[in-house]
């Protein structure tokens, strides 16, 4: 059970011009995230709180999202990882006018280092933004910062969030660039899930702590990197 508060703000992250997007004038976003998922849903809505065009694909076909970006000059493109590896190997992205592009952005599931670098590469940009979240934390909750790409992380954590790394056993929270399970709090956190309080108070702790089920780790310059998966939520 999502909130008024936990959508607000996921909104105001979209607003943000460090973990979302400048409010400029004419830009336009490109999705091909359905919005059965919470990433397609409520960034895409959030976008249109930022007055941005959005040009959506119901399907996912590879010259007509080409020719999307190009006829409708779009700035910021949004994916799931298991396009990536089309467009590392694809010689049609050639064939294009894709100077308006800014970004591309991937979620919803971890992108390979090496099919992020190799898109990147082929579409002359200077990083995938990446994100992570999850259905109970409505959206994403670290998101690579405007203009701070590091290969392999999944970003940093976003405005009125909290995350650390504890370890499996103890529950001891742990420091830079030492793997354990990752936990979450602010305002994005689920009220709960419905007529289910054993399944919340087993996911969310008594102070607030979110169990992800996510092992990963952070490093000195606060990016976290997620590099295994303890349990599905």
């Amino acid at each position: 059970e999502l909130t008024h508060l936990n959508v607000c703000v996921r909104f105001s992250h979209c607003r943000d011009p460090v973990f979302g997007n400048q409010i400029i004038p004419d830009t336009a976003i490109l999705t091909v995230i359905p919005f059965h998922h919470g990433f397609g849903m409520f960034t895409t809505l959030g976008y249109l709180t930022c007055g941005f065009r959005i040009v959506l694909m119901y399907r996912f076909e590879e010259e007509l999202f080409l020719r999307s970006l190009q006829d409708y000059k779009i700035q910021s493109a949004l994916l799931v990882p298991t396009l990536f590896s089309f467009f590392a190997k694809s010689t049609l992205v050639d064939k294009y006018d894709l100077s308006n592009l800014h970004e591309i952005a991937s979620g919803g599931a971890p992108l390979a280092k090496e099919v992020g670098e190799a898109v990147a590469k082929r579409f002359k940009l200077p990083g995938i933004r990446q994100g992570y979240g999850l259905t109970e934390t409505t959206s994403a909750i670290i998101i690579t910062p405007e203009g701070d790409d590091k290969p392999g992380a999944c970003g940093k954590v976003v405005p009125f969030f909290s995350a650390k790394i504890v370890d499996l056993d103890t529950g001891k929270t742990l420091g830079v660039n030492q793997r354990g399970e990752l936990c979450v709090k602010g305002p994005m956190i689920m009220k709960g899930y419905v007529n289910n309080p054993e399944a919340t108070s087993a996911l969310i702790d008594k102070d607030g702590w979110l169990h992800s089920g996510d092992i990963a780790y952070y490093d000195k310059d606060g990016h976290f990197f997620i590099v295994d998966r303890l349990k599905s939520l």
